[in-house]
């Protein structure tokens, strides 16, 4: 019962960490509260998936060389123009100029002059706050500039709570305007058959950077402005156009950032028009497959505590975080969705400790429990507990398990030494056949008669015959172990060994706590001096029923056969009556014997069928007496189980009594009918005469060996009565015996009646 209320908490525990750990993770996807250690495993991803560029994307750097050659920064709008030029004589597909010019300057129309020769897309600029309570006020280049520009975008960056950027929109405003992002644009103009995004779509696209700075192909302006490289390296190119020297402050902190922890804002704009152009813009998943990527794992954990060992739960952990970190890789670089992995990992590395936790907690509480019960429990094997009132939980612990397993040690050496002192050869077996357990009878035993086996017992089975075939119980285990009596029943045999010994066998299964058969209990007893005995008591009979009778017959044959004048008047009689009286004791002698020691396999039989048998043997003395014989319910089936010679040789021996002792012309009634006792049926058979009755101090002794009942001067050995005694008990029956004086004597034979 304790097992059973420990079973049910524990499982109740079970739920109570599935759906505490359940809230803590719907909480952490919702709340972003792993937001910090999915940044870490989103750089690490990166890092290791770095790519090629897409080899049209080419970029013109205002560095440091660049502004040293050239002239300090600002530059003037004449050298933008000639820079722009130069450009446009390589035929470049498109230009994204990252420079503002917002503000009217000398040779702002030189500038736009040199736009108008090919297409050239330039920022806007956001200036927060914006004018009457506007968050922005969208800033767009000068006119002309403006004028001649291919179109405006946005070039705004998103740095995440640690600072660095790993993220950009492809559109950005508010509800009165959106702008679409540089980038963008250019796709647009590379791609204008490829369907883009809407205005409304303002979600922040993750940055997969192709690699660190200096991944990209690069000029810088210096060298173009000095016209010292061939023009066909810009044939159909993407040029982007920005400022990288350091003093300029467009650098930004990425995760591939180089050695000084800062990007270029052109490498950064040139990887966001690197994953636009292929496609791999990368978006965070939504709530719910972040959800079942946190749940899943979780619960599977949680199975998984209730189906496998300790060291098992280990491993499916370990095989549960990388499934989660695979599934998130598989989903940023195939799906291009970004799964956030920490929710799973750290609900994977809280439940194991903390489930691991309470079980070992409950076990340690219930082992307390256990050996605490155990200990108080009176054993007269061990020796006196110790007190363990003040000791700290896990000294009791010890303490009470140290001497539970001495307890366990003293019983297992009490019962070994106890096995040993019995007389009987004892086995404890597996399923195998190999001996568990073995007695000092036991180990004699198998390594006399089989010292090459082992432990087998198997091979000292197979050495055994039957001591009787005839009385074979049908369980005769000279098989393997495996076809051995199953659960619930138990096989015993007489056997014999090859050397003469006889063994009383018996084979019992072994059952575990919940039933299912673990092996077998194997018993043998020698039984050499019965059997040596009961072979004399059956030569004993065979002389008494051959040798003993021969001599009487040829005697009663010859007193029948001899001339008159051989013998005296009155000699024939007496001699035939004497030898008669012999052979009479002889036969009931050794029909009493059968009946004590036959072993028999009962069986179905008809008693109606057994008692026309008896009077049907028995018809010629009734009608020499001239006897009315009457039969009632002989016609109902009325199934015992038994063994048919013994119950007809006992209704014929009733019916003989019958005859003897019922006289000259008396009535014989032989009645069959079912008497219910209890909800129990029984078939009852009564065997009557109307003789001249008997006392009741005669019937009290009447079924005692040698026994007459006196009623007259009819002969008899005196064990007829006996012997049906003998049957009815061994079948599970009973015989009574009804008389009084001068009222006729009724023999009643009981058995259980079998029913469907």
């Amino acid at each position: 019962m304790m097992r059973a209320s420990r079973l049910r908490w524990l499982r109740m525990e079970w739920w109570l960490v599935g759906l505490l750990s359940t809230a803590i993770a719907l909480f952490m996807v919702f709340d972003r509260t792993t937001e910090r250690l999915d940044r870490l495993i989103y750089d690490s991803m990166v890092r290791w998936h770095q790519h090629a560029p897409d080899p049209r994307i080419l970029l013109v750097t205002i560095d440091q060389r660049s502004l040293q050659e050239v002239g300090a920064w600002p530059w003037t709008r004449e050298t933008h123009a000639r820079l722009i030029g130069t450009l446009a004589q390589g035929r470049p597909k498109a230009i994204a100029y990252d420079i503002l010019f917002v503000d009217s300057k000398p040779g702002d129309g030189d500038l736009a002059s040199a736009m108008a020769t090919v297409p050239v897309y330039l920022p806007l600029l956001f200036d927060v706050p914006g004018s009457n309570g506007r968050a922005f006020d969208s800033v767009l280049p000068v006119e002309p500039i403006r004028h001649a520009a291919a179109g405006f975008g946005h070039v705004n960056l998103i740095s995440d709570g640690d600072g660095l950027v790993r993220r950009i929109r492809r559109y950005d405003g508010d509800a009165r305007e959106r702008w679409p992002h540089l980038m963008e644009l250019v796709r647009r103009a590379v791609q204008p058959d490829r369907p883009g995004p809407t205005s409304d779509d303002t979600e922040p696209r993750l940055l997969s950077f192709a690699g660190p700075p200096g991944h990209f192909p690069s000029i810088d302006a210096a060298t173009l402005l000095r016209g010292e490289f061939p023009p066909e390296i810009l044939r159909d190119r993407i040029v982007l156009v920005g400022a990288t020297a350091q003093g300029l402050g467009d650098r930004h902190p990425t995760a591939l950032s180089a050695p000084d922890g800062v990007m270029p804002g052109l490498e950064v704009q040139a990887n966001f028009l690197d994953q636009l152009l292929s496609g791999r813009s990368v978006l965070q998943a939504g709530p719910v497959p972040e959800c079942l990527l946190a749940l899943i794992p979780l619960w599977l954990l949680l199975i998984a505590f209730t189906r496998l060992q300790p060291r098992g739960v280990v491993a499916a952990t370990l095989v549960l975080a990388v499934l989660v970190l695979t599934v998130s890789i598989g989903s940023l670089f195939l799906l291009h969705q970004w799964l956030s992995p920490a929710p799973a990992l750290v609900m994977l590395a809280l439940v194991y400790p903390l489930w691991g936790w309470r079980r070992l907690a409950a076990v340690s509480g219930y082992m307390i429990r256990e050996l605490e019960t155990l200990r108080a429990e009176p054993d007269v094997l061990a020796p006196s507990p110790t007190a363990t009132g003040r000791m700290d939980p896990v000294s009791r612990q010890t303490l009470l398990l140290n001497e539970a397993i001495g307890q366990v040690r003293d019983m297992r050496r009490f019962v070994a030494d106890s096995l040993d002192q019995l007389p009987d050869a004892l086995f404890v077996v597996n399923e195998g056949g190999s001996v568990l357990l073995a007695n000092a009878a036991g180990k004699a035993l198998l390594a006399q008669a089989v010292p090459a086996a082992g432990s087998d017992i198997a091979a000292l089975i197979a050495l055994l015959q039957p001591a009787d075939e005839a009385a074979s119980d049908g369980n005769w285990p000279t098989r393997s172990p495996s076809a051995w009596p199953p659960a619930g029943e138990e096989s015993r045999q007489e056997v014999l060994l090859p050397d003469g010994r006889c063994f009383d066998l018996r084979i019992a299964p072994r059952l575990a706590a919940d039933g299912h058969r673990i092996g077998w209990i194997v018993r043998m007893t020698d039984v050499s001096f019965v059997w040596a005995a009961r072979q004399q008591r059956e030569e004993t009979l065979r002389f008494l029923s051959h040798d003993m009778r021969t001599p009487l017959t040829s005697i009663l044959a010859l007193t029948g056969t001899a001339p008159a004048g051989d013998f005296q008047p009155d000699m024939r009689q007496r001699i035939n009556g004497y030898a008669r009286r012999t052979l009479e004791l002889a036969d009931g002698f050794i029909h009493l014997a059968r009946a004590q020691m036959l072993r028999f396999r009962p069986e179905p039989i008809n008693l109606s069928d057994l008692l026309k048998d008896a009077v049907d043997e028995l018809w010629p003395q009734i009608s020499a007496r001239n006897i009315e014989a009457t039969t009632i319910g002989e016609d109902q089936d009325l199934l015992v189980m038994g063994e048919r010679s013994l119950l007809t040789r006992a209704l014929i021996n009733l019916i003989d009594n019958a005859i003897k002792y019922g006289g000259e012309g008396g009535h014989l009634t032989c009645s069959l009918s079912v008497q219910e006792t209890e909800g129990h049926s029984l078939a009852v058979c009564a065997i009557t005469d109307t003789g001249p009755g008997m006392p009741a101090d005669l019937v009290d002794r009447l079924f005692e060996r040698f026994q007459r009942d006196g009623r007259s001067h009819v002969g008899g050995a005196g064990l007829g009565l006996s012997f049906v005694q003998t049957v009815a008990r061994r079948h599970g029956g009973a015989i009574r015996c009804d008389s009084k004086p001068g009222e006729g004597t009724t023999f009643t034979l009981i058995l259980d009646l079998l029913t469907d």
